[in-house]
């Protein structure tokens, strides 16, 4: 089903939200509280940032990010980039 531009920005967090829980699988963290201590967090304000991820601050992508190593382009679509400045970045 081809995505609209009017949702982009929900898709960008429902993708975000997707790769952030496949890479807790991928280093067997069994949880959003484990990652929360582990980046000095609390878990409740994690949480629900994972659950309305355009309220993340460059400050938590920061800890997340080396953690979590998610995909670029998913958090640069999170971030508002579209995906020709996405491709771009890449291709550097």
């Amino acid at each position: 089903m081809p995505r609209i531009r009017q949702l982009a920005q929900n898709y960008a967090n429902e993708d975000f939200v997707k790769e952030l829980r496949k890479k807790m699988i991928d280093y067997n963290y069994r949880s959003v509280k484990e990652i929360a201590l582990i980046i000095q967090m609390a878990p409740r304000t994690l949480y629900r940032k994972v659950q309305s991820p355009d309220s993340f601050c460059v400050s938590d992508f920061r800890k997340i990010i080396p953690i979590l190593q998610p995909d670029p382009g998913i958090t640069l679509s999170l971030l508002g980039y579209s995906k020709q400045d996405i491709k771009r970045f890449k291709e550097r």
